[in-house]
């Protein structure tokens, strides 16, 4: 998705937005292999626990 369709659509996760922009930094330098997996799987972690955590309450 990208973030600027964010206003007609239904909202993104924040998960989401940080990763189309991290997307499109990630193909404009150069970076190691795996990186930008790195960072997206860290994304993913932060965002579940948060989630868990306002679950929980």
């Amino acid at each position: 998705m990208d973030i600027f369709q964010l206003k007609t659509n239904k909202a993104a996760s924040i998960q989401t937005v940080e990763m189309d922009l991290l997307v499109q930094h990630a193909s404009s330098v150069e970076i190691p292999q795996g990186t930008v997996t790195w960072l997206a799987q860290g994304l993913a972690i932060k965002e579940n626990w948060w989630l868990l955590k306002e679950w929980i309450g």
